[in-house]
């Protein structure tokens, strides 16, 4: 009986457990620091480069895969619009697909204008960045310091909140 009773209590403790929060789809994660150059390659196989002692733009790091996530279509359409008012302020925009075939992210190009950099992701750089979900986007400032880490699907208003500050001739830069 005594048992039965240890039982129910224990049960009705672990019952009061609301459990882990559930988990924010645009959560910013991780220490901020530099963020160290790359070179990748478009799915032609031309040079992409990030050199972060490049003080002339302020730069968005997108990682994204359609196929692997449905969303990140959203998410290109987020980032053609951020470069339609940005890109000649001195935004650059590195889109890299992440763990896809050339072939898949040409027809995503073919299907879309995408007026900004997209790079094929490699293993290496997706384990530098510390990915966890996608889409990623980090926001780096003019000289390679990295501003903000976000995670998943976000808004306009949130990068450009992010971005403005840091454009080449904007007072408040750091």
């Amino acid at each position: 009986m005594r048992l039965a009773i240890a039982l129910l209590v224990a049960l009705l403790l672990a019952g009061c457990n609301p459990g882990p929060e559930p988990e924010s789809t645009a959560t910013p994660t991780h220490k901020l620091g530099t963020i160290e150059g790359f070179k990748l390659q478009t799915p032609d196989g031309k040079p992409v480069v990030f050199d972060p002692n490049d003080s002339s733009k302020v730069t968005v790091l997108s990682f994204w895969s359609v196929t692997w996530n449905p969303e990140n279509e959203a998410h290109l359409d987020l980032l053609n619009e951020l470069y339609e008012r940005y890109g000649n302020k001195g935004l650059r925009i590195i889109a890299i697909a992440y763990d896809e075939k050339p072939e898949a992210v040409k027809a995503v190009m073919e299907k879309r204008i995408l007026p900004f950099e997209v790079a094929m992701g490699t293993k290496e750089l997706y384990e530098r960045f510390k990915l966890t979900s996608i889409p990623a986007t980090f926001v780096v400032s003019p000289g390679g310091a990295l501003r903000k880490r976000l995670e998943g699907l976000q808004t306009v208003e949130t990068l450009t909140e992010l971005i403005k500050p840091e454009l080449p001739g904007r007072s408040g830069n750091r």
